[in-house]
């Protein structure tokens, strides 16, 4: 499966796919000019998670059944829906993990997928991280139990290691922590490990 910044999911078959050849994705699936895919995933009995979460440059995520997104057509499903402003930045497949979702100016949070609701398909979601002014979230990622450390890094090229007990796990819809804290006004984080 294929999911899109416009929160759109698209189901391919890796038999439809041509071997050792490069080709459009325009050519297998029917996406939008300003679209871009965000993710691809081979979902197979083996490493199929229940629930599916997205997370929003707006700080908003979405818990749903994996199983409401088999869905077997080239053209695409919204698979949430979005303000107009709004796009998807981390797709994660779940089970009751914690996630982490770390914003361009440095907030963290890190909360449990267990504390929240799965919705239906194309419904828009809810607060996962309570945004500052003129910041976006840029990265969720599973949180393992055993973690020790984070590292942030920001578009410029500064890194920061972080001990991991600095962040207590809280409920979504928070600001959280300072995980990083930038060096120059226009510089800005993009990733976490």
């Amino acid at each position: 499966d294929l999911f899109s910044n416009n929160g759109n999911c698209f189901h391919l078959t890796a038999s439809e796919l041509p071997f050792e050849e490069v080709i459009p994705i325009e050519s297998l699936i029917e996406i939008g000019a300003n679209e871009k895919i965000k993710q691809l995933v081979f979902l197979t009995n083996k490493n199929q998670k229940e629930h599916i979460i997205f997370f929003t440059k707006n700080g908003i995520l979405k818990k749903s059944k994996l199983s409401e997104y088999n869905i077997k057509r080239k053209v695409g499903v919204k698979a949430l829906n979005l303000d107009d402003d709004d796009e998807i930045v981390s797709i994660l497949f779940v089970n009751d993990e914690r996630v982490g979702m770390m914003t361009a100016r440095g907030q963290f949070v890190v909360c449990e997928t267990k504390d929240i609701r799965s919705i239906g398909r194309i419904a828009r979601g809810v607060k996962g991280i309570t945004l500052n002014n003129n910041d976006i979230l840029v990265s969720a990622k599973v949180i393992p139990q055993d973690v020790k450390e984070y590292l942030s890094v920001s578009e410029k090229g500064y890194i920061k290691r972080t001990t991991a007990k600095d962040f207590v796990t809280t409920g979504r819809a928070t600001k959280g922590s300072k995980i990083h804290a930038l060096k120059d006004i226009d510089d800005k984080l993009i990733d976490f490990a």
